[in-house]
């Protein structure tokens, strides 16, 4: 990563962070970023904290994920230090068309082309919690690590913009051809590198799954999200 795309970056709402830009080709934003690892249709930069996709050999989305050295600035203040109830109120004033795309977890602001994630909503960890026998020390130990989420997540861990139409309006699609893949083409393009290693495909998602660091943002969640379909079937 080039010490130019370092520290505090402002993001602009159906823009850009900094100085990515939504709409550069791919040569200009490695040029702005530096050497990043090819997965699927995007680029994977910093350490796997930005992601960035390409559509007609442009930039079509950016993601920018907690953790790491970039500290996306959003109207001001830091995404990742501020609480995700108040973060969300104050951007519903600017933009009303507020879609939850997974209850708790994932939010996205058509007009305003961005989007907010977490891995999981503190609400439906609390109820875990209640169900809890704090008599048994095995439970004791599982609270201690729930309550460690229910404040982790407090705060989002990812922020995405995206150009106009990347996130359709939900509506019914027809049934998908035997033959084609349920991956979306990063996941695929990350499955693909994975098989040189003579790994099948349940194992390339449980490995791309547990290590978030690596990809980070939407290629490990459809890799944990499919996982946990395969598991219910079983």
């Amino acid at each position: 990563m080039k010490a130019s795309f370092r520290g505090k970056q402002p993001v602009h709402p159906g823009e850009g962070v900094g100085d990515l830009r939504l709409g550069m080709t791919p040569a200009e934003a490695r040029a702005l970023l530096g050497a990043g690892e090819k997965i699927g249709k995007g680029d994977s930069f910093c350490r796997g904290q930005v992601m960035v996709e390409y559509r007609k050999g442009r930039v079509a989305f950016i993601e920018v994920s907690e953790g790491g050295r970039v500290q996306p600035q959003l109207f001001g203040t830091d995404v990742f230090k501020v609480r995700a109830q108040p973060l969300l109120a104050r951007l519903k004033r600017r933009d009303a068309t507020l879609r939850e795309a997974e209850p708790g977890t994932s939010y996205i602001f058509p007009k305003l082309r961005l989007a907010l994630w977490r891995e999981a909503d503190p609400e439906s960890i609390r109820e875990d919690v209640q169900h809890l026998d704090l008599n048994d020390p095995d439970d004791r130990a599982s609270k201690r690590i729930l309550e460690a989420d229910i404040r982790r997540f407090q705060f989002f861990q990812t922020v995405a913009i995206f150009e106009p139409g990347y996130f359709a309006e939900p509506k019914r699609r027809p049934k998908k051809a035997a033959t084609e893949s349920p991956f979306s083409p990063m996941l695929q393009g990350v499955i693909k590198l994975s098989r040189k290693r003579n790994e099948d495909v349940v194992t390339s998602l449980e490995r791309i799954a547990s290590h978030p660091r690596d990809w980070k943002g939407c290629v490990v969640r459809e890799a944990r999200e499919y996982l946990d379909r395969l598991r219910k079937k079983r």
